[in-house]
């Protein structure tokens, strides 16, 4: 497997998913069982999925996982997770790498919004550490995303 920013993103809507649910969102202690628990989630994986993760899964691994029942996102609904939550999970647990958003893809949803807020203070009542203090590089990406206005808060 090649590593690319898109595994990162993978790794974030675990934690995230994880922070809103209380447990893992795919528990498992071996490989089949952690794609059962993904697959009740997302589903299987199709062929083109398994070829875009350049993964070559073996039939009785995948065979392991399809008796699961499909469950769709309802452990973060029943968690009262937001819906802003359950719809950027929904963009960043995605099978193919190249289908899940990117960083600043991912910072730009609706979800984050609230850290846009100028009156958004810390416990102790100060503001915000610079939240939003990109590279030169990364204002070079979000613009040819066209994601930069929806990253950087309004001024």
């Amino acid at each position: 497997t090649e590593y690319s920013t898109a595994i990162d993103m993978w790794s974030f809507g675990c934690v995230l998913a994880e922070l809103l649910v209380g447990r893992p969102l795919f528990p498992g202690e071996s490989s089949s069982r952690q794609l059962a628990a993904v697959a009740r989630v997302l589903g299987l994986p199709s062929d083109q999925d398994m070829a875009d993760m350049k993964v070559n899964m073996s039939a009785p691994l995948r065979d392991a996982a399809a008796p699961s029942l499909e469950e769709g996102w309802e452990p973060l609904r029943r968690a009262n997770a937001p819906p802003e939550a359950i719809d950027l999970l929904s963009k960043v647990l995605v099978f193919a790498p190249q289908k899940r958003l990117t960083p600043l893809e991912c910072l730009a949803h609706p979800f984050f919004d609230s850290l846009r807020s100028s009156s958004l203070r810390l416990p102790d009542s100060r503001p915000l550490p610079p939240l939003f203090a990109l590279t030169a590089e990364e204002v070079a990406w979000g613009r040819e995303l066209d994601v930069l206005h929806r990253v950087l808060p309004s001024q």
